[in-house]
């Protein structure tokens, strides 16, 4: 079973970025989504709680029907929105970190599988 599914929103979705993203004041934290045809791409801005114990997560974007630990302050959450995704399959998603220092990271990609409505 799919955690999302075509045209939901306010769904939260954790994306790990394997990294402390709160580290340093980020000036960019987003995250890029590319569709599993390839044909549209779009980016979203992130909120990255300041925690500081990890979050556990049951089905977390690639880790399908298991229970996911992200460790503190290395992830981003998105919260998502009507639109955001019209088509069904395993989508390709990554962070993007920048900072004031002039940093630039980017997280591992992972796959996020989208559900069809019966």
């Amino acid at each position: 079973m799919s955690i999302i599914k075509i045209g939901e929103a306010g769904k939260g979705i954790y994306i790990d970025a394997k990294f402390d993203v709160n580290a340093a004041p980020f000036t960019v934290l987003k995250a890029h989504f590319k569709s599993p045809d390839g044909a549209t791409t779009f980016e979203r801005n992130l909120t990255a709680p300041a925690v500081d114990s990890p979050a556990i997560l049951e089905e977390a974007g690639v880790y399908k029907d298991k229970y996911v630990t992200l460790l503190a302050n290395t992830y981003g959450l998105y919260m998502t929105a009507t639109g955001d995704f019209a088509i069904a399959g395993a989508w390709c998603v990554y962070i993007e970190y920048r900072d004031a220092t002039g940093a630039i990271f980017y997280g591992d990609s992972g796959l996020l599988t989208i559900g069809a409505v019966c």
